[in-house]
């Protein structure tokens, strides 16, 4: 999803006028009054110093080849992706850590002073399997939608899904219910409204989608090639991000 750019009076804005001092595109050191600091790019505080010398991570799910280059105001970590899962090791003076080192990443977690790491992410085995997951649903939810098995969303969508907070735009019940619509083959169209919102598709596609969802009867069955490709490409990056891996 393309994000806008930031300047540093809309950073300070939206802190209520706290200390900000831009440091790359979008990215900021924040200085908060708690006595806090952080690094933050675009909306997210992707690393927070707090008082107390634990350091929180947390990327608000994206998990971007771009949000990872700004972990590199991480000073002696580095964020290493291998196989669709991003990791962190400690990195003593910007060496290259061992793989033995790697602890696989999870929003939210804490580096504390003395070096340990809490609140790490899942076997990368098990995320990698989950991966196999997603691609085989994606399969099954293009051909349901192009064989005309769904419907436009409505009220009676998985209502995980569906509902969504005013504010943020997010969905609000967690991701485990995404995790039963893979075992019990459930393509919701709603799904596929939120994937096509975070990461967008063209016109076309969208043109395409609305005629297989019944949205409208102009035939854009000539599309569907290239629908197909946008589809797969947006329903993948967006299942990722909501099951904490590499978009």
């Amino acid at each position: 999803m393309e994000r806008e750019r930031l300047t540093k009076r809309e950073v300070v804005t939206e802190l209520n006028g706290a200390q900000v001092k831009p440091l790359s595109n979008n990215t900021f050191e924040v200085n908060y009054s708690n006595g806090n600091r952080a690094i933050r790019y675009h909306h997210t505080d992707i690393i927070t110093y707090h008082s107390n010398g634990d350091i929180i991570l947390n990327t608000n799910g994206w998990l971007t080849n771009t949000t990872k280059e700004r972990f590199g105001f991480l000073k002696g970590y580095r964020i290493i992706q291998d196989n669709k899962v991003w990791y962190i090791a400690k990195s003593p003076n910007g060496s290259w850590p061992s793989k033995g080192t790697w602890i696989p990443f999870k929003d939210g977690m804490t580096i504390h002073p003395d070096g340990t790491i809490e609140g790490a992410s899942e076997d990368p085995k098990v995320l990698l399997k989950l991966d196999k997951s997603i691609t085989k649903y994606i399969e099954g939810y293009i051909k349901a939608l192009f064989d005309g098995k769904i419907n436009k969303p409505g009220s009676g969508d998985c209502w995980g899904c569906l509902m969504k907070d005013v504010t943020t735009g997010k969905t609000v019940m967690g991701n485990d219910h995404l995790l039963s619509h893979f075992q019990e083959r459930y393509y919701v169209p709603s799904l596929l409204m939120n994937a096509i919102e975070v990461f967008p598709v063209s016109i076309i596609a969208k043109q395409t989608i609305g005629f297989y969802l019944k949205y409208h009867d102009q035939d854009c069955s000539m599309f569907q090639e290239i629908t197909k490709s946008q589809v797969k490409s947006s329903l993948r990056r967006y299942l990722r991000r909501q099951l904490g891996m590499a978009a």
